[in-house]
């Protein structure tokens, strides 16, 4: 008796944050904003879900962080990969994928010039093993449906 009441209030917690980590975090931003802006969200996805253990995985980007700026905001501890893909070649989406899914970047920003550019997964929710920030054209972001019926 004694343990299960010790129990109770034990095991909501884990499951709680379990199923909070395992939800997919991407979010969409017009690529065609201003490069500050792009700078501004990608410090605060930096300081809320990177850690000095994991990448901060940048694909794609139209500017490379300082070092120096990056030791001056406090954020100089985490490890952040540059990665430039060619567009036009057929494995640049399988690429992405695998940084989204593999679990080794707790930050994955992405820069496409169209959403064709992007893996399915980003589009449908499925789970990733990192938060993902897409820079993608405004005009060509896919909208997701509001309400799906199924008869």
């Amino acid at each position: 008796m004694i343990t299960s009441e010790y129990e109770a209030p034990y095991r909501q917690p884990i499951i709680t944050s379990l199923i909070h980590k395992a939800r997919s975090v991407v979010h969409f931003h017009a690529y065609d904003s201003p490069i500050l802006n792009q700078w501004h969200q990608l410090l605060s996805a930096i300081r809320e879900k990177a850690n000095s253990r994991q990448w901060v995985t940048l694909i794609n980007p139209p500017f490379i962080p300082n070092d120096r700026y990056m030791r001056e905001i406090g954020l100089g501890d985490h490890y952040v990969r540059v990665i430039r893909l060619d567009n036009s070649d057929i494995a640049t989406v399988s690429y992405i994928q695998r940084c989204l899914q593999n679990g080794k970047s707790a930050v994955v920003a992405v820069w496409a010039n169209n959403p064709n550019e992007l893996p399915d997964i980003l589009l449908n929710g499925s789970p990733l093993g990192c938060q993902a920030l897409v820079f993608t054209n405004s005009k060509q972001q896919p909208a997701a449906p509001q309400m799906e019926l199924c008869f």
